[in-house]
């Protein structure tokens, strides 16, 4: 199924559908706007993930505002805490060993390899696997669990484009700064709000429009101020269900 508005372009994938192998590369060309896929985790996985979170000491958690927090620390925040010698890249990487060796026991599912099956099971990618830290070869965190507070929780607005800017030193340590200017970027529902959580995209391309003056404010090449609040911009929800 496709859902498409103006500019947007989303296709939708069952879980018993078969997948185009070339779905990434529309995307990677900008043909497409995302990818749903629906039902990637079952009832069962999303209900084990659910209580297991629940159970996870609020020390071992990542505190950004209050509303809203990380299992574990995510790339961002290391970052930060490097930069003002607060973590070392063995503190960060010891967490992901943890959260990669322990993932089926502590959180009832293998979240890092389902991921990879997926992909790879579907022709979707030929060799796909976390981000290797350059010098101990070992492999960074994969994936965090983001929890949204009702009120005050949000993931203010971005493109992965952005993180190289921002985090020029984090990127440039791991070498990855020379791939393509194309990320991808994945989120998978946990818990379905009972209002909001939609996944909101914005018509402004990274292009033209590469700064973040405040949460709600970009600004473009040439100086220009987009609000993303403001009905000048055009833009699309997506409302996926827990799983997808």
């Amino acid at each position: 199924m496709i859902q498409t508005k103006n500019n947007f372009l989303f296709v939708e994938i069952q879980s018993n559908e078969l997948i185009d192998k070339g779905l990434i590369n529309e995307l990677l060309d900008e043909k497409i706007t995302g990818i749903l896929f629906k039902n990637f985790l079952s009832s069962n996985e999303v209900l084990s993930i659910k209580n297991n979170v629940s159970k996870i000491p609020l020390s071992k958690k990542t505190i950004i505002n209050e509303g809203f927090s990380t299992y574990p620390i995510s790339f961002a925040q290391f970052s930060q805490m490097m930069e003002n010698n607060l973590m070392t890249i063995e503190d960060y990487i010891k967490i992901a060993e943890d959260l990669i060796q322990n993932q089926t026991i502590d959180l009832g599912v293998n979240i890092t390899q389902k991921l990879i099956d997926f992909l790879i099971n579907n022709n979707l990618f030929q060799n796909i696997g976390p981000i290797i830290e350059p010098t101990s070869s070992k492999p960074l965190v994969p994936f965090n669990i983001r929890e949204l507070f009702p009120g005050n929780g949000e993931l203010v607005v971005h493109c992965e484009n952005l993180f190289f800017k921002e985090f020029p030193n984090f990127f440039n340590w791991l070498k990855i700064m020379d791939i393509k200017d194309n990320k991808l970027s994945y989120f998978i529902t946990i818990q379905k709000p009972n209002e909001g959580g939609e996944l909101c995209c914005y018509d402004l391309h990274w292009d033209d429009v590469n700064n973040r003056d405040t949460h709600t404010i970009l600004k473009g090449k040439s100086g220009e101020l987009y609000n993303i609040n403001s009905n000048d911009i055009s833009k699309f929800l997506i409302n996926p269900d827990e799983g997808d």
